[in-house]
């Protein structure tokens, strides 16, 4: 073998030699600590319900807003500003 070729073998197994070990150890990472800081309760039924509501007024509460999408509220009153005689 004369040494085009060995330098020809020796370059085709340099591709096949992994050159990115610490970038596939962190593979997907950031992915995951991304995500990690976006969840707002990483234990959702590991607490007391919250105080400050009963199931009374909750019911109340709820009916009144699905009722609002039935019979909408009227829209307030326009305010009017700059109208009339000016100097």
């Amino acid at each position: 073998m004369n040494r085009n070729h060995l330098l020809a073998v020796l370059s085709l197994l340099a591709g096949c030699a992994p050159t990115t070990p610490r970038w596939d150890s962190q593979f997907g990472q950031s992915a995951r600590a991304t995500r990690a800081i976006q969840v707002a309760n990483p234990a959702p039924g590991m607490q007391d319900t919250p105080a400050g509501m009963d199931g009374q007024a909750a019911r109340a509460a709820l009916l009144r807003y699905e009722q609002s999408f039935v019979t909408p509220p009227p829209p307030p009153a326009s305010l009017q500003i700059g109208i009339g005689g000016g100097k």
